[in-house]
Order: structure tokens, then C-alpha cells, then sequence
């Protein structure tokens, strides 16, 4: 049996395996502390994983409209002959049938680390929601207790064979407030795993005490946020605004920039060297490719990313200073020219997006990354490399290398061109990325994303509706 269902083994007993001090003191949190003040009347409510129904009981006494949702249909049942009020629905939380914005409240309690991926049931639960209704969630925290569930796993004190999928405390925090959700509470319950009945009173007053301070390290993670509604916070920061320039600096820039792609200079010849880590890694990919793939490089600048490419069928750039390209000796291998990738036929899908040192230039990213979406053929991949810009290493390499060459030669500083160039940093690129894209892998040229020089992203999965939202604005 497939893990997802294991809960159809035990759902006959699953009322008498369970600690109903630890259900007793979710539904605690979510409906007296997260909801204590909200008036559920009348109020449409998903119980996300319902179990055998005790959250759907408690809402329904407080008057909401509910559906309970579980992907054992014998779990189903039992909640059903609890809660004849309720809606009833077999489904995966991965793939709910509801449309996008349907209800006042979600909730979910200890559900999504039972499924294959409880970051993309999170999303789908977030899609679900009403902008401006309310989410509450209850997840095992992995950040510190995680060795309890292998001791029981090893001794096999614990029945459940499913999933268990735990989260990190600060990661999913991070993540809720990264994908829409405005955070109202987020905490801990129970300082210790261990179900120790005559010890109950003494642990119901621990939590109540460091549930905040000390969330970190507890069993349990609550989080309590509401949807916004125009899409995360952070996203009205777009479009950027670049820093100016003095127009007596931009000619000279030009040159640089111009210089830097050839490599013309023992500082640009350095940077170079280093860049090529980028080019090689996006062009990885190309061996297992044929001769018909297609390819759309956003930002090709002087074409130096076609000579670590094998040679497409297809492959078509966005750039939109000519000046760059039209003296390159690639310029044979490319179809079409777009200056600007909402120019692109929506009729023409490619089994690759590429990108080279660009997205950290884009005021416009989000939109970009909407219209990359939506031209990504089925199974196709964005493949994008950039510089660490937000972070001390890469800021040191460029101020010795070329910043210090740009000094010295034309008694310029050239963290001017890279304030105004670099509207976005490194941490927003990755940001928007997982924004878009349901699966994002990231490799380093360096020790850590906070600590390299140069970062390579693989994404998949485009969020369709996102994209949507972005471009219907």
C-alpha cells in the first residue's frame, strides 16, 4: 500500500492510538488562541486532513460552513458520522478539487508532513484560501526534535508508516511569508515529545509560558497568518527603480561592459575565467540534448554563451541592445531576435529558457519570470546563472578586480554602474524563482549562497496561475 494511504490500515482504531492531550491541545490553539476572537458564522471552512473530525466538530459548534477533506475515504467516513453538518471530500491536499479562492478559513493540523512535499500541500492549501481569509497550520518542527521520531521509528514505538515529512521552524515561517501569507502568529506547543499523562498539567503550562521564546525548539510548530491580496509583500517592490548616473559616466560604462565581455583586460580576462563557471553550468545540460531541442536565452548580450552551447535546431534570444550582438561571429546560429521577451510568440514553447549573468539586471523580473512560464514547454527548464550580488564575497571580488581597474584607468567608480545595473539581489532572484517555480535546485560557486561568487538555478514546474496573476495586471 502506498504510504499516503496508510491511514486506511488504521483508521478503525485511530481515535484510541491517538493522544487526545496533544489533539485536544491543537484544536486549543487554533480555535482559542488563532480564531478566539473570529466570529465562524456563516463562515466557509476547509478542514485540510480532517483524521477522524475533531476539528471539524469545533467548527462546526462555532458555526462555520465546513468541508472536510482527507484522503482516506474511511477517515472520511468516521468524520461524517461525527459531523453529519459536514461536507465531505476524498482528496489528496496536493490536489484539492476546489477552485483557486474559495474559502473564509483553512485549516490544517498535522496533515502536511504526511505527504510527498508539505512546502507544495502548503501551496495548494494558499491557493484554496480567499485573499484576505485566514490560514492555520500545525506541523512537527524538525529543527530540533526530529531524533525523537528515529528513536521510535528504530524501537518501533510508533504505528504510522506514511510520510513524515517534518519542517524547520524558521524555514517554514519564511516560507509562508514568501508565498502570500502575512504571518499574525507563529509559535511553538510542547516542550518535550513524550506522552507522560500525570505530566500533562505541568507541560500545558510550559508551552503557554515559552511557546514564543523558545518555538524553536519545540515538538510542534502553529502558524496563524491571513492571504494577501495582491500576492506577497515583497512583490511590490517591483518594478525597480535603477540608481542614476551621470551621463558623462554612461559612455564609458558602455566600453567597459563591452571590454569585460571580450575579456580585454587582465581584470576582465580574471573575471572571465571565473564567469565561465556560470556558462558551463548552464549549458551542462546541452550533452543529453538532440538536435532539436529548443532553446530562448534571456539576455544574451555579445552572444559568449553560444560558444559553451551545442549547436540547436532552434535558439532564439532576447537582448535588447543590438550594439551588443551584431558584430558576434554566433550571430549565424540564432533564429529570432526579440528586445524584449513579452514580444515572443505565446504560440512558441522551448525545452529550455537560459540565462547568464541577466536577472540581477531586470527591473521588471516578476514579469519575466511570468512570460518565462508560460513559454516553457511541457517538461521544459529554466536554467539560470547569476552573480551573488547581495552578499560580501562577491562584493569583494568585483572591488579588486574590476572595480579596482576602473579606478585606476578611468578614475571612475564602478560601484556606481553596479548599483544602478544590479536592481536585484541574489537573495530576490532565488525569491522570485521559488515564487514561479514549483521545483528550484541551486549549486554555489563557493561555500554557501550567503558566501559564493557565482549561483546556478535549475527550475521546473512552472506555477501557471501565478504567471497568470502577474501579466492579467
Amino acid at each position: 500500500m502506498k504510504k499516503e494511504f496508510f491511514y486506511d490500515e488504521i483508521a478503525g482504531d485511530f481515535d484510541s492510538i491517538m493522544n487526545m492531550y496533544d489533539t485536544n491541545r491543537r484544536i486549543g490553539v487554533i480555535f482559542e488562541d488563532f480564531l478566539v476572537v473570529d466570529d465562524l458564522s456563516g463562515k466557509s471552512l476547509l478542514d485540510a486532513g480532517c483524521g477522524t473530525g475533531w476539528l471539524t466538530k469545533k467548527a462546526i459548534e462555532k458555526g462555520a460552513k465546513v468541508t472536510s477533506v482527507d484522503i482516506s475515504s474511511k477517515l472520511v467516513d468516521i468524520t461524517l458520522k461525527k459531523n453529519p453538518k459536514t461536507t465531505p471530500v476524498i482528496s489528496s491536499i496536493l490536489d484539492l478539487p476546489f477552485d483557486s479562492n474559495s474559502f473564509d478559513y483553512v485549516i490544517s493540523s498535522d496533515v502536511i508532513e504526511h505527504t510527498p512535499d508539505p512546502y507544495e500541500a502548503t501551496i495548494e492549501l494558499i491557493r484554496v484560501l480567499k485573499p484576505g481569509g485566514k490560514l492555520c497550520i500545525t506541523v512537527p518542527n524538525r529543527s530540533f526534535w526530529y531524533f525523537s521520531l528515529i528513536f521510535a521509528r528504530l524501537f518501533k514505538l510508533r504505528k504510522y508508516q506514511g510520510f513524515e515529512n517534518w519542517v524547520r521552524f524558521n524555514s517554514f515561517r519564511n516560507f509562508l511569508s514568501n508565498n502570500g501569507i502575512t504571518i499574525l502568529s507563529y509559535k511553538g506547543i510542547h516542550l518535550y515529545p513524550f506522552v507522560v499523562p500525570c505530566l500533562n498539567s505541568m507541560l500545558y503550562k510550559l508551552d503557554k509560558k515559552f511557546e514564543n521564546a523558545l518555538g524553536n525548539f519545540m515538538v510542534n510548530i502553529a502558524a496563524y497568518g491571513v492571504k494577501q491580496n495582491n500576492g506577497p509583500n515583497w512583490l511590490t517592490s517591483f518594478p525597480k527603480n535603477r540608481c542614476p548616473v551621470l551621463k558623462e559616466s554612461i559612455e564609458i560604462y558602455s566600453t567597459i561592459y563591452k571590454s569585460n565581455r571580450k575579456g580585454q583586460t587582465k581584470a576582465s580576462s580574471l573575471s572571465q575565467k571565473m564567469e565561465s563557471w556560470m556558462h558551463r553550468q548552464v549549458a551542462k545540460d546541452c550533452l543529453k540534448k538532440s538536435d532539436k531541442t529548443t532553446t530562448l536565452e534571456i539576455g544574451a548580450g555579445t552572444l559568449n554563451q553560444l560558444r559553451y552551447e551545442m549547436p540547436f535546431a532552434i535558439y532564439d534570444i532576447v537582448e535588447p541592445n543590438k550594439g551588443f550582438y551584431e558584430d558576434s561571429p554566433e550571430i549565424n546560429k540564432v533564429r529570432n531576435i526579440y528586445d524584449d521577451i513579452s514580444k515572443v510568440p505565446i504560440r512558441h514553447k522551448y525545452d529550455r529558457i537560459t540565462s547568464v549573468a541577466t536577472f540581477e539586471h531586470i527591473c521588471n523580473l516578476p514579469e519575466v519570470l511570468a512570460y518565462c512560464g508560460f513559454l516553457l514547454a511541457p517538461n521544459g527548464v529554466l536554467r539560470i546563472a547569476i552573480p551573488s550580488e547581495g552578499t560580501f564575497l562577491w562584493a569583494f571580488g568585483w572591488k579588486l578586480t574590476t572595480g579596482l581597474e576602473c579606478r585606476i584607468k578611468y578614475g571612475l567608480d564602478y560601484g556606481e554602474l553596479i548599483r544602478n545595473e544590479h536592481v536585484n539581489t541574489a537573495k530576490e532572484i532565488e525569491q522570485l524563482l521559488n515564487y514561479f517555480f514549483k521545483e528550484v535546485e541551486c549549486k554555489v560557486l563557493g561555500i554557501s549562497k550567503n558566501f559564493s561568487f557565482y549561483q546556478f538555478f535549475l527550475c521546473k514546474s512552472p506555477r501557471v496561475d501565478r504567471c497568470h496573476n502577474i501579466l492579467s495586471k
